[in-house]
């Protein structure tokens, strides 16, 4: 089941919808943030962050930030199609099979949506070359990982799957923690190291429920990238450029105190100064006026 191609496979009909929602949600929020998206750009390599409001209650600019991303663009917007897509999806089989989707569930089972698999070239056991066309299945309920029979909000999506298993990072529950790591070591090499640290830990976060001991293996190899000389130096880079920043805000502030301390001195000396030779130029003023008046 692929989402990304889904649109392409799927029909016209879907891709009328999705341009209709992506138009109503992106109008919203292009309304809001067009003005400051247009007027910056950042660099290759870099994407805007949205201005926010911290915890303490400090509003943060918008900025450009480096792209942790592999691709190297923004990932909440890609994240955003791809929902889009699923959720049409989602409709669509709700649609096709109405009797299905209105079926409830006995406690302990929870509603899976229904889905189109793509259509795929394989071949047969005498080598033969076949194409399996694309299929719907119909939504279904499917036993409950946590027992409940609510379905919770899903805070992890991972749009690409098996980004690992090419570098080796495979069937982890029957590999040794040495082959693991070399696995790994291949994939921070290849690509960058925070990304597959996330990517480690949101697959850990996906099976915490369904499989403890996988669960476990996931965490310990996330913190042993933590380790690796490649993430301390990306890390340490981020930590003294944001030193370098805070260092030159501070001393750009000093600098502003001490321009308004000096301004302040030199207006006051300037104005007592001023006062004396006024003064001064009074009284020499009334002398000459009473020496007039007595001749």
């Amino acid at each position: 089941m692929d989402y990304n191609n889904f649109l392409q496979h799927g029909g016209k009909k879907t891709s009328k919808k999705l341009s209709k929602i992506g138009s109503k949600r992106t109008s919203k929020r292009g309304s809001k943030r067009g003005s400051k998206r247009g007027s910056k750009r950042c660099s290759k390599g870099q994407i805007l962050r949205n201005s926010y409001t911290s915890k303490s209650g400090k509003k943060v600019p918008a900025g450009c930030i480096t792209a942790q991303s592999n691709s190297g663009k923004k990932t909440s917007l890609k994240l955003a199609r791809y929902l889009a897509a699923k959720d049409a999806m989602h409709k669509m089989a709700r649609e096709k099979f109405p009797k299905q989707a209105s079926k409830k569930c006995s406690a302990g089972y929870i509603m899976r949506e229904g889905y189109k698999r793509k259509s795929f070239k394989s071949h047969s056991k005498t080598g033969k070359r076949t194409s399996v066309k694309g299929s719907w299945t119909a939504p279904g309920c499917i036993k409950s990982v946590t027992g409940k029979s609510k379905k919770g909000s899903k805070l992890i999506t991972i749009m690409e799957k098996n980004v690992l298993a090419k570098y080796g990072y495979d069937n982890i529950k029957a590999l040794d923690q040495t082959s693991r790591h070399k696995a790994l070591r291949k994939a921070i090499h290849a690509n960058k190291p925070l990304s597959i640290y996330r990517r480690v830990i949101a697959i850990a976060t996906l099976n915490k429920n369904k499989d403890k001991k996988l669960y476990k293996i996931l965490r310990k190899d996330a913190e042993w990238i933590k380790t690796q000389t490649e993430y301390i130096i990306k890390s340490s880079k981020k930590s003294s450029k944001k030193s370098s920043r805070k260092s030159s805000k501070k001393s750009s502030k000093k600098s502003k105190k001490s321009s308004k301390k000096s301004s302040k001195k030199g207006s006051k000396k300037s104005s007592k100064k001023g006062s004396k030779k006024s003064s001064k130029k009074t009284s020499k003023i009334a002398k000459r006026s009473i020496s007039a008046i007595k001749k």
